[in-house]
């Protein structure tokens, strides 16, 4: 599997329809960078979920990490175009996936925000303290080296899934100088325990990192309210960007970003759910932009617990439930219902399945069914319509949910006024996030209303999907926080309907990595889809799309709807591209 050599530019409008470049003007060049008149003194003010006071920038500490402004900061191996379903170059200008190695390219032009190089030595001390931290791609990796000043060389432990392994590849951000980093792998090289030394490491908060993005961060001006990142003047493609930088505010809800773009306060934020009937009141400045998403809301069952670790009634749930109604009070123009719930993004999941995807279920509500299988675990009806158990107890919980995520919110209330209306007793708690994930981390919750998949691109590959499904660890490093159970075999029904089946899910999530055979990786696909289906580990309630949105007023950048834009995310790769100018001061 070999990648481009080239870096991708952007093309003008065609007969196919795929927009102008420039927000409706002729301002393209006709490689995709947008032409303006000199440097505009003007910041580019956005928002950020993270409390600017409390962020730092070492990518082994996971600790309040930069969140956003990590697009600007850091340099991206490669980007996905999710309209034309191909890898878009950048810091690696070419690769290639053996059978026994991986070679790839990086640009012999990039630099350091202290002046250095980057060379292949920063790709590999990253690449090897990534080794003491779990880092996937020692999930292939025998071992990693500097060919020369420019050249990587991944020395491959076995056989590998190329498609797999060119995720986790491309994936990856230049952000490990040798010069900082290096002091911390001559130490392990030295003998030193690399408990202590990776101990050292994650605890270290880097509020001066030295960066290689078209931006840096600056704490001198930064201050309480926003985090400041000026263009760097001494990156390859600093000519492209003609404005000062991006300011990022903390607001505490979608409705204050809300209220941010509305009054003006904001030239654009990189994600933000806004529904069809608000996005009505916007100013015709603010332009929205749709890429598919990876996730969406999702009620996530604690498996330890008595009742919602019964199949039966996580089944039951799921049928019991509108689903399409959920979606559509949280947005109908946003929000879409899988096909079928089975661990795989909307984006990817015909790709996968194919014709076999009439073979899965789609639990489209039946609340006959719901009722049988609840019968079939041991629960009745009473009198009041209740569902009880042996002891007269009603199948009763609290789902928790992010308080300041309106679409998150909307659809735990229509999930939990549906669900009481089939007999069960549900209460609704709102959690400001951190507290949230704190909980969740601890296990600390019966239901949950979370997403069902994790936000990053790779997410739209079924591996990241279905292993966050089977063996996640987007809260807990060592264990899932759902407590789905890892060491069990899971038997469910065979998907011809002829008996069960027994399907040890980490041993085929491993076999999926490894196998280099794409037919047969599918099927391992199909395999691992099946049993997300039928035992539901956690159940999806919507996929999102996601809502990028620019101002026009002051800026220029391709037609919304144009290919160039799905790319996640236009806001920090439009100026790495010379596709977002500033037009006026």
């Amino acid at each position: 599997m070999t990648g481009a050599a080239a870096l991708a530019g952007c093309t003008g409008g065609d007969d196919e329809g795929n927009g102008d470049d420039g927000n409706g003007d002729d301002d393209g060049n006709g490689n995709g960078a947008i032409e303006a008149d000199g440097d505009v003194d003007v910041w580019f003010e956005t928002g950020n979920w993270d409390d600017p006071t409390n962020v730092q920038f070492n990518p082994f500490n996971p600790a309040a990490l930069g969140g956003q402004l990590d697009e600007a900061l850091w340099e991206e191996y490669a980007k996905y175009n999710l309209e034309h379903g191909e890898w878009i170059p950048y810091a690696v200008t070419e690769w290639d996936i053996g059978e026994e190695t991986v070679t790839f390219e990086i640009r012999d032009d990039l630099v350091w925000s202290d002046g250095e190089d980057v060379t292949a030595e920063d790709i590999v001390v990253g690449m090897r303290l990534d080794e003491y931290q779990d880092g996937e791609i020692w999930d292939f990796a025998e071992s990693v080296e500097a060919v020369d000043d420019t050249t990587v060389e991944i020395t491959l432990e076995d056989t590998a899934n190329q498609e797999v392994v060119e995720w986790v590849l491309l994936t990856r951000n230049v952000n490990t100088p040798e010069h900082v980093f290096g002091e911390y792998l001559d130490r392990i090289d030295d003998g030193e325990d690399p408990e202590d030394v990776m101990g050292d490491l994650a605890t270290w908060d880097d509020r001066e990192p030295v960066t290689c993005g078209p931006f840096y961060f600056s704490d001198e001006e930064s201050t309480n309210q926003h985090m400041t990142a000026p263009a760097m003047d001494d990156h390859p493609d600093a000519d492209e960007i003609n404005f000062n930088g991006y300011h990022m505010y903390e607001r505490g809800s979608n409705e204050a970003y809300h209220s941010s773009l509305i009054d003006g306060e904001f030239d654009g934020l990189l994600s933000l759910f806004v529904s069809s009937e608000l996005l009505q009141t916007f100013p015709d400045t603010v332009d929205e932009i749709q890429i598919p998403g990876t996730f969406g809301a999702g009620i996530i069952f604690n498996h330890d617990h008595d009742i919602f670790s019964e199949r039966e009634v996580r089944q039951a749930m799921a049928f019991a439930t509108d689903w399409e109604l959920a979606a559509q009070n949280a947005d109908p123009e946003s929000k879409q219902v899988p096909a079928v719930p089975c661990g795989i993004t909307t984006a990817a999941i015909e790709d996968y399945l194919g014709d076999d995807i009439d073979d899965y279920e789609s639990y489209d509500q039946d609340q006959d069914r719901a009722a049988e299988l609840l019968e079939d675990a041991g629960f009745e009806q009473d009198d009041n319509g209740d569902w009880v158990d042996s002891s007269g107890d009603t199948i009763s919980a609290t789902i928790v949910y992010p308080s300041g995520w309106s679409d998150f919110v909307a659809a735990a209330e229509t999930v939990a006024s549906q669900l009481n209306e089939f007999g069960f007793d549900l209460e609704l708690e709102g959690q400001e996030r951190g507290t949230l994930e704190e909980n969740l981390g601890n296990s600390d919750f019966e239901l949950a209303n979370f997403e069902w998949n994790e936000g990053a691109i790779q997410f739209n590959h079924p591996y990241y999907s279905l292993r966050h499904n089977f063996r996640n660890r987007q809260l807990d490093p060592d264990t899932s926080f759902f407590n789905y159970p890892e060491s069990d075999t899971i038997e469910v029904p065979a998907r011809d309907g002829d008996g069960t089946i027994e399907v040890d899910v980490v041993q085929r999530l491993n076999d999926l990595a490894s196998e280099s055979d794409e037919d047969e990786a599918n099927e391992i696909i199909k395999e691992l889809a099946w049993v997300v289906n039928q035992d539901m580990p956690m159940l999806p309630i919507q996929s999102k799309f996601e809502q990028s949105f620019l101002s026009n007023d002051g800026w220029e950048y391709p037609d919304p709807e144009s290919d160039d834009m799905q790319i996640l995310f236009p806001l920090y790769w439009l100026p790495k591209q010379g596709q977002l100018k500033a037009t006026e001061e």
